[in-house]
């Protein structure tokens, strides 16, 4: 008897037998090919499918279905569990970028929507924001005009001169009709009338050195100015009015404000929750990586 103990056969029966009781032990006698459908499954379900981490709605929300709609759902779960699995067995999910950042996604969502999302707000910490972002409120310059365009494009130099001077002594005469002078030029690429544009995108489309020309001229409404140049050609402009940038007082835009520090907030209670899943690891890098608060390591 002391004998057979000892024989290398019998040890790795029972080795063998040790693992395949501990495989079903974790895997259960049915080796995973059992799916259960409780009301659990079926409330994370429903939580990952609406994208609402609230298990008291989603409660709300099964105890609302019909009998049909339950069983839908049911059938949409084991699909999905099975599919799932099958896709897990198979490693598929090894080295699939598109995976990964699935993974990633729903980690970040579920992350998101357990930050608090009371902020409270003092009047110091709104007139504090606004001080520090004051440039983000800031109202730009605009002007309101209208443009006969002399495009620079298949002309030569005499031909661009000849084509600039014939508009111009258009609209100087008597006769001119400033509502019909936009058809007097070429098609331009943006538009003939421009009203109470931002200096910005009149800059996008006029470029900076004719828009500031335009900024220094009289806004009378009834003399045509220029030609004016662009990077698309030559410009006649009527100015109709200007108005001058300024920086509102806070009171005139509280709302815009709050809104913004609530928003500013939210993101750093997401951001300080992401740092706590990263502080977890052991980071071992070759390359130097910013430290935990945003230094050099």
């Amino acid at each position: 008897m002391r004998r057979l103990f000892h024989e290398p056969l019998l040890h790795f029966l029972l080795i063998a037998g040790l693992l395949f009781v501990a495989y079903h032990l974790v895997s259960g006698r049915d080796g995973g090919k059992i799916i259960h459908v409780g009301e659990g499954d079926l409330l994370r379900h429903l939580q990952f499918r609406q994208k609402k981490f609230d298990a008291e709605t989603s409660g709300r929300v099964l105890a609302s279905m019909s009998p049909d709609e339950v069983r839908n759902l049911a059938r949409e779960y084991v699909r999905e569990e099975a599919v799932y699995r099958e896709a897990k067995a198979m490693h598929l999910d090894r080295d699939d970028y598109v995976a990964r950042m699935r993974l990633v996604q729903q980690l970040e969502y579920v992350v998101k929507s357990g930050v608090p999302t009371e902020v409270d707000v003092s009047d110091r910490d709104i007139a504090d924001y606004y001080e520090a972002h004051k440039a983000e409120y800031y109202v730009e310059p605009t002007l309101t005009f209208t443009h006969v365009f002399v495009s620079g494009r298949d002309r030569t130099g005499d031909e661009m001169e000849k084509a600039v001077a014939h508009v111009g002594r258009v609209l100087q005469s008597k006769s001119a009709d400033p509502m019909r002078m936009g058809i007097l030029g070429d098609r331009f690429l943006y538009h003939i009338n421009y009203v109470d544009k931002l200096r910005s995108e009149l800059v996008g489309h006029f470029g900076a050195a004719m828009i500031d020309r335009l900024f220094a001229s009289a806004a009378n409404g009834t003399v045509w100015q220029g030609p004016f140049e662009s990077p698309h050609g030559k410009h006649y402009v009527l100015l109709m009015r200007k108005e001058g940038g300024y920086q509102p007082p806070l009171e005139a835009v509280r709302d815009k404000v709050e809104e913004s520090f609530r928003y500013q907030a939210m993101q750093e209670r997401y951001a300080a929750s992401v740092r706590e899943i990263v502080n977890k690891y052991e980071v071992r890098s070759e390359y130097p990586l910013p430290d935990r608060t945003g230094g050099q390591s």
